[in-house]
């Protein structure tokens, strides 16, 4: 299986928090690339996938390929509201790798990010997160 681009950079980038002292970013930084990933491209694109320009997002993508997009600027906040989102729900921090393979925290990184997308403070606000 080929992993996307977006994925594997945020794998690479989240490996600074394997040792974390906080339990939750480290599970987050060796299971949660995924949703890190795709809160990150959705935030440094600027746009829902379904409803971007294909040839725009082409270039984009080949950008991210090649180390010119600043998706890195977006991996700290991505970090962070899933991060956010996993301690707002008891049942997700009962059991963080079962949360993280679960279809309604997708579900509910998608409302949060639709929220934030649509709202002036754009889809995520500033990293805190990086190191």
């Amino acid at each position: 299986m080929r992993k996307s681009v977006a994925y594997r950079r945020a794998s690479e980038w989240l490996r600074q928090y394997a040792n974390d002292p906080n339990d939750l970013r480290r599970k987050l930084a060796k299971n949660g690339a995924f949703h890190v990933a795709r809160i990150a491209a959705q935030a440094w694109l600027g746009v829902d996938y379904d409803r971007a320009n294909q040839i725009a997002l082409q270039a984009r993508i080949a950008d991210i390929a090649s180390g010119v997009g600043p998706l890195e600027t977006h991996l700290g906040a991505a970090l962070d509201l899933v991060e956010e989102i996993m301690r707002s729900n008891p049942q997700y921090m009962s059991d963080p790798d079962v949360a993280l393979k679960s279809s309604q925290l997708d579900d509910d990184i998608d409302r949060r990010a639709y929220q934030r997308a649509t709202s002036n403070a754009g889809l995520i606000g500033s990293s805190s997160g990086a190191a």
